[in-house]
């Protein structure tokens, strides 16, 4: 999916959601081979934003996990018309290729398939602090 031309990338709307187990699992797995990407995880972070948001060289924020597939649903689905509480804070994003229909059937799919298993930094950031030891005890044993 394009981004929306009126979209500022601000960061603002990456905040800190509940993350589904099967979303989680689908993350960890993306990213636990990807020691470039740990690396950049491992910084100071607002707790209220997305522990995938990072800041980039042209001045606003990037997902580190937009085009990877592994994206969790609440983001897929951010902005879909008729939605309020996925619309914008900044009022500036409007439009997925999601029908408000669309959208809402796919959240009820979502929740059918797991459970939330917390917040999407409370369940993220200790995984990436496991891996990223990981990488570097891997990285030290073999010099």
């Amino acid at each position: 999916m394009e981004r929306s031309k009126s979209c500022k990338r601000c960061g603002t709307c990456c905040c800190n959601f509940p993350i589904f187990e099967h979303e989680a699992k689908k993350i960890q797995d993306y990213i636990k081979n990807k020691p470039d990407l740990l690396k950049k995880l491992f910084r100071r972070f607002d707790s209220n934003g997305c522990i995938f948001l990072l800041f980039g060289e042209n001045g606003t924020w990037n997902c580190s996990i937009y085009d990877s597939g592994v994206r969790p649903l609440v983001c897929k689905v951010f902005g879909t018309k008729g939605l309020k509480e996925l619309s914008c804070p900044q009022n500036c994003f409007v439009g997925t290729k999601y029908s408000r229909k669309q959208a809402l059937e796919l959240i009820d799919k979502n929740i059918a398939k797991s459970r939330p298993v917390g917040m999407m930094n409370e369940v993220m950031l200790p995984f990436v602090i496991r891996s990223l030891r990981e990488e570097f005890m891997k990285d030290f044993m073999s010099k």
